[in-house]
């Protein structure tokens, strides 16, 4: 059970030191915006499309005064 404690404390070490690296910090960024684009590209591709008929309509849309 010590061995144990002693392998997690050790990774906790190396994972707390490997964190402290500028590049360390990059690639997780990296990694999560990529993530982000991977899992939610699809969903950003309708909001575009929204934004794109949202904004040609108020182009042709005349104002109530």
């Amino acid at each position: 059970m010590e061995r144990t404690q002693e392998k997690r404390d050790s990774r906790m070490k190396y994972l707390g030191k490997l964190m402290g690296e500028r590049t360390s910090l990059d690639g997780v960024m990296l990694i999560g915006i990529c993530g982000c684009i991977i899992l939610f590209g699809g969903l950003a591709k309708v909001a575009a499309w929204a934004g794109l008929g949202w904004g040609i309509w108020t182009l042709l849309k005349t104002e109530d005064k």
